[in-house]
């Protein structure tokens, strides 16, 4: 669920400011851009984005795949491999590639090629492509730039600047020169990217906190879907139970309990990122009476209670007794 919300937060940059995530590659001339539709690609693999770009002195359009990871991980290689050959196969074109990992994780190295061979060794395919460790890059470069588009990745960069201040440039940036439209997008995005690296309170006050949740359609957007997952689980699970009763009584009674469930299950998560967000590890018997509460109109409630609380012990105190 995690690492969904930061998925689609990339996928809104690479739709929105695709010529941003070039820059952090290196690639500063871009002419004109825009995102190409991954369904061009394969429906069963779908790359996290495919860019057409214009550049000085590159005579026409090409292509530029974008691979966003959170973390370095052992089937990247794969992966970029998976979606190039796709990419060769629809467009008759190798696409640039840039993959952005956006946080460092133990000892792991971040891939920059990968070759495959036939049995006998006779015939190979190979690749290699540039991979932008993003806090490896300087903050301070970055921010001079003033671009809305690179604040929420600047969030992540390498900086000498205390923390909290360097976010509130970030925020400054965003004030200054993000289009109206925008704004909350950006705020949004800033503050679940930012939440990779930090869990603070004054993170969440930084980027706007509720408000910028209630104006941001992408943030409503994963909300919505993580409800839907958590739903689709449930009635998963009641299928399950009513299949192995081998009784169409009990299918029935198993997916309207596990719809119901999975509901709820999705609303429990959402109010437990929110908290975790704000303030950091929530507590264990927190954890415990949310996951007791079933009812829609209480976890709603509960939901306005964990935006608007200033600590966990004021959250404590909404919960029923």
């Amino acid at each position: 669920m995690e690492r969904f919300r930061y998925d689609r937060s990339s996928k809104w940059l690479i739709e929105h400011h695709g010529d941003q995530i070039l820059r952090l590659a290196g690639i500063e001339d871009v002419i004109a851009w825009r995102p190409l539709p991954a369904e061009i690609v394969q429906p069963r693999q779908l790359p996290d984005g495919l860019l057409e770009a214009e550049r000085r002195g590159y005579p026409g359009k090409h292509l530029y795949l974008i691979e966003i990871e959170t973390y370095a991980d052992s089937s990247i290689r794969e992966q970029i491999m998976d979606d190039l050959m796709l990419i060769y196969q629809a467009r008759r074109e190798v696409p640039e590639t840039v993959l952005l990992v956006l946080r460092p994780k133990g000892q792991a190295e971040v891939p920059g090629q990968h070759e495959v061979k036939s049995v006998s060794g006779l015939t190979s395919i190979a690749a290699r492509w540039p991979a932008v460790e993003l806090w490896k890059l300087p903050a301070e470069a970055m921010l001079a730039l003033h671009e809305p588009g690179l604040v929420p990745w600047i969030t992540l960069m390498q900086s000498a600047k205390p923390p909290e201040e360097l976010l509130r440039e970030c925020r400054s940036v965003i004030d200054e020169r993000a289009r109206p439209e925008e704004m909350g997008n950006l705020l949004a995005v800033a503050q679940v990217l930012a939440g990779l690296r930090y869990n603070s309170a004054w993170l969440y006050d930084i980027f706007g906190g509720k408000q910028a949740m209630i104006e941001s359609p992408i943030l409503k957007e994963v909300m919505e879907e993580v409800e839907a997952k958590g739903m689709a689980t449930g009635m998963a699970k009641g299928m399950a139970k009513g299949m192995a009763e081998g009784k169409a009584k009990g299918l029935a009674e198993g997916k309207a309990e596990g719809k119901a469930e999975g509901k709820a299950e999705g609303m429990q998560l959402s109010i437990e990122r929110i908290l975790k967000r704000k303030f950091g590890n929530v507590p264990a018997d927190i954890v415990a009476a949310l996951q007791k509460i079933q009812a829609d109109t209480e976890l709603a409630r509960l939901t306005d209670a964990a935006f608007s609380c200033t600590d966990l012990e004021a959250f404590r105190k909404e919960l029923p007794k």
